[in-house]
């Protein structure tokens, strides 16, 4: 999500869509990615973007944080601070996990 342009609502992102870091972090991501192709000769390689991962202990922090706000009936709770008509993404660990293993078993 970090290295993507923004879409419109209703529009899917995917691996051909404009990349548009902003801000230090993801435009480290889009630099390694560069140096792994650079560098990787005849190796194949993929990069998986994933973002907003959770598992069922909720190890996510912003996702945490929105429920406990829920949970403690905060103020906070109830108000998105952006674009209602955006939202933010969110796998589970499990289809992390599955997605990683799929690209091993299929890389040929």
């Amino acid at each position: 999500m970090l290295v993507h342009a923004p879409c419109e609502p209703g529009e899917r992102i995917d691996e051909d869509w404009p990349l548009d870091p902003k801000w230090d972090y993801p435009k480290s991501k889009v630099a390694t990615e560069q140096v792994i192709s650079k560098n990787r000769c005849a190796i194949k390689s993929i990069n998986l973007r994933i973002a907003g991962v959770y598992d069922d202990d909720c190890h996510s922090i912003p996702l945490a944080n929105q429920i406990a706000r829920i949970y403690k009936r905060k103020l906070t709770s109830r108000v998105y601070p952006g674009d209602p008509s955006r939202g933010q993404a969110f796998v589970h660990l499990d289809d992390v996990v599955d997605a990683v293993y799929r690209c091993i078993d299929r890389r040929e």
